[in-house]
């Protein structure tokens, strides 16, 4: 994943800022306390958090509701001019933020990044009024919080994944597992991108989600986006690349179709015809080590003797070598893409 991220432009994750290959820890660990810290920083800014919280205190003048059993042992100790009070100030400093606080000193001792650090410690600082106190899970069961303040309930559940030291329970039913979830079409998609730019921008012009051209003009409508655009540099000739971040099921068996699904070799046929180019590569992710044969296409134009060629390759995506095998089989493997179309 981390070698993925490294060549997107357009997906953005906090630990791509944060230069992990300095330090000698795990990368999920790092982008778990950074997504944890954000959030409690993005609610308490917001909207911060004040509660009427029970306090009993003796005055020497009654407030509240007086605790006359409390003041009966008081007086046996010659103690009579104190009262005994419980009443409920509404303040900020209360049981939550005191947890809040709590568990942003814990994730600051724990993270090495300076992104998180410096959202930890903005956090600590608009809790400055906030007593430091050592809190546990068992203070969480006893909080309530109004209906106003429902975003503090994702709190309280973070909260209670710091002081437990996990993000994930099978045993407890009623806890909500924190999960992070990343949209690999578009990872995948912007990582092919990337990655072309990188390595073989001396031989093309690489235009990510190209979008100049409509199916129907005046007025334009029906606007076309290729996913990348590669103009050779030298002879000007233009390759529509579309990747699609799903298998190709049935390879081994006789499918005709070699997997592609109809509705995207209709779509590429489009795109092929209104770009004015005959060579189109559609891009899949590798579902094993060994990579399935590439699939030729030949569609003829019908009005004229000309062809639109339409390539269906798989690209090293994963492996079990690692990823630095796979940035290598990958570089080979378009090369010799490329070398086919050019």
């Amino acid at each position: 994943m981390e070698l993925c991220l490294s060549y997107c432009k357009r997906v953005k994750l906090p630990f791509h800022q944060s230069f992990l290959d300095r330090f000698e820890i795990d990368e999920l660990p790092e982008l778990i306390m950074y997504l944890f810290a954000n959030q409690i920083h993005e609610v308490i800014s917001i909207r911060p958090y004040s509660a009427y919280e029970e306090v009993q205190e003796a005055l020497f003048t009654p407030r509240g509701r007086i605790n006359f059993d409390r003041y009966v042992n008081r007086m046996s100790c010659a103690n009579y001019h104190m009262i005994d009070c419980d009443y409920e100030p509404f303040v900020f400093d209360n049981s939550l933020n005191r947890i809040i606080k709590y568990c942003a000193r814990l994730l600051l001792s724990k993270t090495r990044f300076t992104a998180t650090q410096r959202i930890l410690n903005e956090i600590i600082f608009m809790l400055e009024d906030v007593d430091d106190q050592v809190c546990f899970t068992q203070q969480l069961q006893t909080l309530r919080i109004p209906s106003i303040y429902s975003d503090y309930e994702e709190i309280i559940q973070i909260c209670h994944m710091i002081l437990e030291n996990q993000v994930y329970s099978y045993q407890e039913y009623e806890m909500k597992n924190w999960s992070l979830l990343f949209p690999m079409e578009y990872i995948f998609e912007d990582f092919i991108a990337g990655y072309i730019h990188e390595h073989f921008s001396d031989i093309f012009k690489v235009e990510p989600q190209k979008s100049d051209l409509y199916l129907h003009t005046k007025p334009n409508t029906f606007n076309l986006q290729h996913d990348i655009l590669l103009t050779n540099k030298k002879t000007g000739e233009q390759i529509i690349v579309d990747t699609k971040y799903k298998p190709r099921w049935n390879l081994e068996k006789n499918d005709s179709k070699k997997g592609i699904a109809q509705s995207d070799m209709y779509q590429m046929i489009s795109y092929a015809y209104r770009r004015g180019t005959n060579k189109v590569l559609l891009i899949y992710p590798n579902t094993s080590d060994k990579l399935a044969d590439d699939s030729v296409f030949l569609i003829n134009k019908g009005t004229k003797d000309e062809t639109i060629k339409i390539t269906a390759a798989d690209v090293p995506f994963w492996s079990l070598d690692g990823h630095s095998s796979v940035e290598e089989n990958l570089k080979v493997k378009l090369r010799n893409i490329f070398s086919d179309e050019l």
